[in-house]
């Protein structure tokens, strides 16, 4: 059995005593209501473990990142990355129900930063603000970092923001938008065929 929660302060979050790891987690949000987040993470080997672990750089590291639902990076993203090789050290990528995986063969003191990027494929509104970081070594787990990163501006997206189509139901201001233009434009048409008639009117006079 499986349990697990959900934690929404950074100060709650439990952290083991030591964390070996620096993480550093940037999301970037664009496109028409935020349908995109690009993500920049650096992650590197801190120096304090020369003296804590007597280690030098670490064995084999993965790094979990929570995406928020109804967001997917898309598998030939996640290959590309691999072949590509332009990620030092980095060996495996994976899509996870609600997170992206990424395995690295070590990390050493050199930061190791790359970027992925997760698109909308569903829409989704009123998610949580707040996402789960979590590095650690593949052999030895009690070694890792965990944190949290907060979007709110996603948060603050409700469904008919997120649909962004008057045909979303119970979404009232993109149907009345389009109606409103609708009208000014039937008004125009109106407005237009009556000067027509007047002015034929006056030139028959």
């Amino acid at each position: 059995m499986h349990v697990g929660v959900n934690v929404e302060f950074d100060p709650r979050v439990r952290r083991p005593a030591y964390a070996p790891f620096s993480v550093e987690v940037q999301p970037m949000l664009s496109g028409r209501n935020f349908s995109t987040v690009d993500y920049h993470i650096c992650l590197s080997w801190r120096s304090d473990n020369v003296k804590v672990l007597k280690a030098s750089r670490s064995g084999s590291v993965v790094i979990e990142i929570q995406i928020p639902t109804g967001y997917r990076v898309e598998e030939k993203d996640l290959k590309s990355m691999i072949r590509g090789r332009y990620t030092r050290n980095l060996r495996e990528a994976e899509n996870w129900p609600g997170q992206i995986n990424f395995g690295f063969q070590y990390i050493d003191f050199d930061p190791i930063c790359f970027e992925f990027q997760a698109k909308r494929w569903i829409p989704v509104a009123n998610i949580s603000r707040y996402y789960e970081i979590r590095a650690y070594e593949w052999f030895e787990p009690g070694n890792m970092y965990r944190s949290v990163y907060t979007m709110r501006n996603l948060f603050a997206l409700d469904i008919c923001e997120v649909c962004g189509s008057y045909q979303c139901p119970y979404c009232p201001y993109y149907s009345l938008a389009t109606v409103f233009i609708q009208s000014i434009a039937m008004i125009i048409c109106i407005l237009f065929v009556i000067l027509c008639n007047h002015l034929n009117m006056i030139n028959f006079h």
